[in-house]
């Protein structure tokens, strides 16, 4: 299997930019159901960290990012954003 640039953002366990993993859950794309992409910025020696959750089908997209706080709780916060869905009554 060939890996294409950024196809590893698509895969658990996610990785940072520190060489950390993090294996949280992210559903599907709300509006066409395939696969986001994570795509984290910054690494702990630079001021801002963000992490980009992105549908590459229908461009969709979501950026949390934080001065203090590190990639456990960006991606925490991308993933609470990205699995918040609207209940139908």
């Amino acid at each position: 299997m060939e890996l294409f640039m950024y196809d590893h953002f698509t895969v658990r366990p996610y990785p940072d930019n520190d060489g950390n993993k993090h294996d949280i859950e992210f559903l599907p794309c709300p509006f066409c159901g395939n696969n986001p992409h994570v795509i984290p910025k910054g690494n702990s020696h630079t001021k801002k960290r963000s992490v980009t959750v992105k549908c590459k089908t229908c461009r969709i997209e979501r950026t949390d990012a934080a001065l203090i706080h590190g990639f456990d709780f960006l991606y925490t916060t991308a993933a609470k954003g990205w699995n918040q869905r609207v209940k139908v009554v």
